[in-house]
């Protein structure tokens, strides 16, 4: 099916296509892993003692 829509369609239109395509797939792809990264930058940072439980509790406060 590619080769015959791509005889139909121009250069420019199918490269935009296909860049929009595999752009999507790489942030479809990236913002679980960034959610994660997320949610556990405050147990990482406890963990390296670089915060304290009270702070950590002052900025989800704040965050909210």
């Amino acid at each position: 099916m590619e080769g015959k829509t791509r005889n139909n369609v121009d250069p420019v239109h199918y490269e935009a296509a296909r860049f929009a395509m595999f752009y999507v797939a790489f942030i479809d792809g990236i913002s679980p892993a960034l959610t994660v990264i997320i949610s556990l930058t405050p147990f990482i940072l406890i963990s390296m003692r670089i915060i304290s439980y009270q702070a950590l509790i002052l900025l989800q406060y704040c965050s909210l």
